[in-house]
């Protein structure tokens, strides 16, 4: 039997295929897909590998659904959020400490607001060559810079910002 005709084996009755088949019995096996993984948040299995993303601060595997730190109450997060409630907690705390201290009595206050208003005379800047019956003595904070100044009681508002702004550059 030449080649032509052993091509096929239904041109044939071929036993050397009967005997092939008997022995290599072919079983059909259901392929188990390696890449499916759980989310770390809610178990769900994921297949897709499209629907799987991975949590840049905590490194952990999550669906779309819980892909956001917030999303899945990412424990990183938390802590640096909780890092920088301290922070400012302290700087709070801080501020609350370094604020001067209250005086007690009417008489005190009083005397007190007199006090700090001959010292914003004493420290104040403005034009030398303003009379002073017509200075208005002024605490200006600008960026958390405060500095003491008089101006003019005759000057408009524009004028008086104007002046300010290069003060302070």
């Amino acid at each position: 039997m030449n080649a032509k005709q052993h091509f096929s084996i239904e041109t044939h009755n071929c036993l050397q295929f009967e005997k092939n088949f008997e022995a290599n019995d072919v079983k059909c096996v259901e392929k188990k897909n390696k890449d499916t993984k759980k989310c770390d948040f809610c178990e769900v299995k994921i297949s897709n590998v499209l629907e799987i993303t991975k949590c840049d601060m905590c490194s952990l595997i999550f669906c779309l659904n819980h892909r956001h730190p917030e999303g899945h109450k990412c424990k990183v997060l938390n802590e640096q959020e909780s890092k920088r409630n301290v922070v400012e907690v302290k700087k709070r705390a801080n501020k609350v400490v370094d604020a001067p201290k209250g005086t007690k009595g009417a008489k005190n206050e009083a005397l007190a607001k007199r006090v700090a208003f001959m010292k914003l005379k004493q420290t104040a800047k403005g034009v030398a060559s303003l009379p002073v019956e017509e200075r208005v003595y002024f605490n200006v904070t600008f960026e958390e810079n405060t500095k003491p100044f008089y101006l003019s009681k005759e000057w408009t508002i524009g004028k008086c910002v104007d002046w300010l702004a290069n003060q302070f550059n």
